[in-house]
């Protein structure tokens, strides 16, 4: 129960961070880290923590991260666990710990 409501917790910190961001509804850069896992996607404007799934949305993107898996607008992109670190950039690119995806 602690560590469900810390996330949810640090969800909505994440989510107020970007909200003060200049230019983040516009193409700002959403970064942090839930699980243990770091992130930074360009043009980030959601971020979405149910049953232990992590949902980012990024225009018409939307990079999800459930069951150790990581999918990108549905289509798997393979494993992923704590102490990665992923990127989606500007250009719809995925890569976790510099290998793209």
């Amino acid at each position: 129960m602690k560590r469900s409501l810390f996330a949810l917790a640090r969800c909505c910190q994440l989510w107020c961070v970007c909200l003060a961001l200049p230019g983040c509804e516009s193409g700002g850069i959403a970064e942090g880290s839930v699980n243990g896992i770091s992130y930074e996607v360009h043009g980030g404007r959601g971020l979405e923590i149910n049953d232990n799934a992590i949902k980012i949305s990024s225009g018409k993107n939307v990079l999800e991260i459930k069951d150790g898996r990581v999918s990108l607008n549905g289509k798997d992109r393979g494993p992923i666990k704590s102490g990665d670190s992923l990127v989606l950039n500007a250009e719809s690119q995925l890569s976790v710990n510099g290998e793209k995806r």
